[in-house]
Parts: structure tokens; C-alpha cells; sequence
């Protein structure tokens, strides 16, 4: 029996993201820097007859980026966290659904996602122990894939 090699390229080296049309590439290497928590679509239980039940779980795709801080989308992304952050009046841009794509650059399948928000970001600059900053991580919901 012949054994067949193919080798796949799994970088994320020259990658993107995209939000509202900004494209980030300044990703710390001090956390991961683009993140997708995993989705439970479903749940499943046991009835008194050892059947299982099953049924859907509606829920939101959870993206974190993080980049360099201070740096070009860094401030984009702060000045979007300030834009959904309520400051003692409501903001407009509630109304506003975000929409996002992962680009891959090494020719693997991008992603795209709508009909998203903001969820989290952070007030200010933190630093280590060494005295170096970290990384800043901004995290989004997602409604639709495509």
C-alpha cells in the first residue's frame, strides 16, 4: 500500500481581518491574536425512558482580536469600543450592525460574519510584570456566517 504525503500549510502569517471595511493586521504575539470561542449548537438530555432529546441552541458567534497597542487599529478599535460604550446618552450606533471577514492569506477559505456587535474591549493600557504592554483585546458577537 502507497502512502500519500500532502503537506498543508497552516499559517495565519500575512492574514487579515476585517471590520466595517478597516482591515487589521496589527495582531499582538502576546495572546492569540484572532479567536473564536466554540458555538454549542445544540443540547441533549435523557427522558425518564432513556431516550435522548435533543434541540437547538440559538446563540452568537464569539470572535476576540488582539492587537498592538497604540498602534493604527488599535485606535480604531478603541474609538469604536467608545462609539457602542453608553458615556451618559445613548449613541446611534447601536443601531448600526458590524460585519467582519477573516482573510486568510495562505489561500485557505475566509470567513464572513454579519449582523454583529461589540461586546467588549479594554479601558486602558495594561501592562506585564516586565514592564512591556500587552496586547489589547477587543471582542465581537456575531448573528450570521456565510
Amino acid at each position: 500500500m502507497a502512502w500519500s504525503f500532502q503537506m498543508k500549510d497552516v499559517s495565519f502569517a500575512g492574514s487579515s481581518v476585517t471590520i466595517n471595511g478597516h482591515k487589521i493586521t496589527d495582531f499582538m504575539d502576546d495572546a492569540n491574536p484572532v479567536e473564536f470561542q466554540d458555538v454549542e449548537v445544540s443540547g441533549v438530555g435523557v427522558n425518564c425512558n432513556g431516550s435522548m432529546i435533543r434541540y437547538a441552541k440559538p446563540n452568537v458567534i464569539m470572535m476576540s482580536i488582539t492587537v498592538i497597542p497604540n498602534s493604527p487599529d488599535d485606535d480604531f478599535l478603541y474609538d469604536l469600543w467608545k462609539e457602542y460604550r453608553v458615556q451618559g446618552d445613548y449613541s446611534t450606533r447601536w443601531n448600526d450592525a458590524l460585519t467582519a471577514s477573516v482573510d486568510i492569506a495562505n489561500g485557505a477559505n475566509s470567513r464572513s460574519y454579519s449582523n454583529g456587535t461589540m461586546v467588549s474591549g479594554p479601558g486602558g493600557p495594561s501592562s506585564n510584570g516586565e514592564g512591556k504592554m500587552t496586547g489589547r483585546t477587543y471582542t465581537f458577537a456575531f448573528v450570521s456566517t456565510v
